[in-house]
Parts: C-alpha cells; structure tokens; sequence
C-alpha cells in the first residue's frame, strides 16, 4: 500500500522496478509509475488470482497423468529414506 496513491480519479502505482509498459508510441517505454483507474487496477489484480478448482502444478512427458512411460519412471526412483 505505500506503492499506491491517489491523484485526481486516477491510482498511481510506483513499481519495484522499471519495465517496459506498452503504450500507443509501441516502443514500450521504461516507466517506474503506472496511472490506473480503479477498474484497471482491479482487472490486473484478478489477473493474478488463479482459476478456482484448478491444478497449480502441471506434469508434461513421462510424468505426465496418461504417459505409458510413468509407471516404468516412478518405479525407478529410489523409496524416501526417514531421517
């Protein structure tokens, strides 16, 4: 919160490091501050926010949930040792 301020309608985020925004010169510009509505605001915050009743980790290849190869990979490694 001590990142975000209000000037006019406008919310202005100072961020942690600079990057390229796009804007309508497309040359994509180094800013360090960005002006949003709050809508705007919003709309990235939810971006961030993942699907619910979804999968955060996702296996592709031999680990993956149908491959005909994970059976022959998982047995493979070697059992846990308890410490």
């Amino acid at each position: 919160m001590d990142r975000l301020r209000k000037e006019d309608a406008a919310l202005v985020y100072r961020c942690a490091k600079q990057h390229g925004e796009p804007s309508s010169d497309k040359r994509g510009a180094m800013v360090d501050e960005l002006q949003l509505t709050p809508l705007e605001l919003i709309d990235r915050i939810a971006a961030l926010v993942p699907s619910p009743r979804t999968h955060q980790h996702r296996y592709l290849g031999a680990l993956a949930p149908n491959s005909q190869l994970r059976a022959a990979v998982t047995t493979m490694s070697a059992p846990a040792q308890a410490c």
